[in-house]
């Protein structure tokens, strides 16, 4: 009876060794800048200003570095989309953003201050300053 209950003992402490899972172990990343840039987003604050009509703009970026706009304007008395562009963008050193117009033109190019998944802050260097641009994400 001695050695069954002995048995019994060693098997129950023995046992959590054996029931632990490899997925302990795994490490995980926090999301890339490219990760985290994925999905609409719409125009928030900017040092040039936005009206409530401009805050319905936005920029579409998709995992395959294209991306698009719509570009909202209230100008003729009414709220509707002034332009809507195709481009292509990188992202050099996670802190640069590329954009360079679909089938040819100029584009442009914007520091990334910060990003998060909800919070985008973009800046752009002039001769004369600096222009300031915050989007945020709807989850």
């Amino acid at each position: 009876m001695k050695t069954i209950f002995k048995v019994t003992i060693l098997l129950l402490m023995t046992a959590p060794l054996f029931n632990c899972s490899n997925d302990d172990d795994a490490i995980i990343l926090p999301p890339t800048v490219q990760e985290f840039l994925i999905g609409k987003w719409y125009f928030d604050i900017s040092s040039a200003g936005l009206s409530n009509c401009d805050k319905k703009s936005s920029l579409n970026f998709l995992d395959d570095q294209n991306m698009s706009n719509e570009f909202f304007s209230d100008e003729s008395g009414d709220c509707s989309i002034e332009e809507q562009t195709s481009y292509t963008y990188t992202i050099t050193n996670n802190e640069e953003l590329n954009f360079t117009i679909v089938g040819g033109g100029s584009g442009g190019t914007y520091s990334i201050v910060s990003i998060s998944e909800t919070k985008l802050v973009l800046t752009q260097q002039f001769l004369d300053g600096h222009f300031i641009l915050i989007l945020k994400k709807s989850i």
